[in-house]
């Protein structure tokens, strides 16, 4: 799975959107893309795998390069 930045996913079963914003590390960062939430979530790539193999994770847009 390729991972940029720019791409958005919907964390299953609630409307919270995040946005890869970069990385720290081997690390995927990621932002919501709602100014009244300031969480951050940090990933691995093979976390981020896991939980989109699961349906916990919903890719919902993703940049064209």
């Amino acid at each position: 799975m390729e991972v940029n930045k720019c791409d958005q996913f919907k964390i299953a079963n609630t409307y919270q959107k995040y946005e890869v914003v970069g990385k720290w590390g081997k690390d995927i960062v990621l932002a919501s893309i709602y100014m009244d939430n300031n969480d951050c979530l940090i990933y691995s790539l093979s976390e981020i795998e896991q939980l989109v193999k699961a349906g916990k994770l919903i890719r919902t847009r993703r940049h064209a390069k």
